[in-house]
């Protein structure tokens, strides 16, 4: 049966582990933290390994074969952050 995880990044990387088929939907800050919300079949064994990025603006980014979900900007507008995952 599908239904929609939120994960929380709490700081510019995190892993999390989700099931083959897994579908993310969008990235958006909540209560000044950045979250990631992915569509999963919750029957399915969370067993592949996806790692979320968080790169600043202007940073070199070391990681090849990264996928782009979307952009961030705290509440203030002040820091920008552009959230990646690979697999």
């Amino acid at each position: 049966m599908k239904t929609i995880r939120k994960y929380t990044l709490s700081n510019t990387y995190k892993v999390v582990f989700l099931p083959k088929g897994f579908k993310i939907l969008t990235v958006q800050v909540q209560k000044e933290s950045a979250c990631v919300w992915v569509m999963v079949d919750k029957d399915k064994k969370f067993d592949i390994p996806i790692e979320f990025i968080i790169y600043p603006t202007g940073v070199n980014m070391p990681k090849d074969n990264i996928n782009y979900i979307g952009t961030i900007q705290a509440e203030k507008g002040d820091i920008v952050g552009h959230v990646f995952y690979t697999v």
